[in-house]
């Protein structure tokens, strides 16, 4: 029930897995014009977000996740 970051997941499968890294952020404005001077488009699915309506899932399947566990993010 509820919503996670990209960074969030990459960190969470970091962990998993023993990987050490950094994440760093890049102002989304900048992000933004530089990436419209390739394409819109591509500008807005890199910088825009994603979500999973799993609303079906939960009740066709009466389905419930059961929230992120680091085994989860092994690979």
């Amino acid at each position: 029930r509820e919503d996670y970051s990209t960074a969030q997941i990459i960190n969470n499968i970091m962990l998993a897995n023993d990987i050490n890294g950094k994440i760093f952020g890049i102002n989304d404005k900048i992000l933004t014009v530089l990436l419209n001077s390739f394409s819109a488009q591509l500008a807005e699915k890199i910088t825009g977000n994603d979500t999973i309506n799993d609303s079906f899932a939960r009740a066709k399947l009466s389905w419930e996740p059961k929230g992120p566990n680091l085994e989860d993010f092994r690979l």
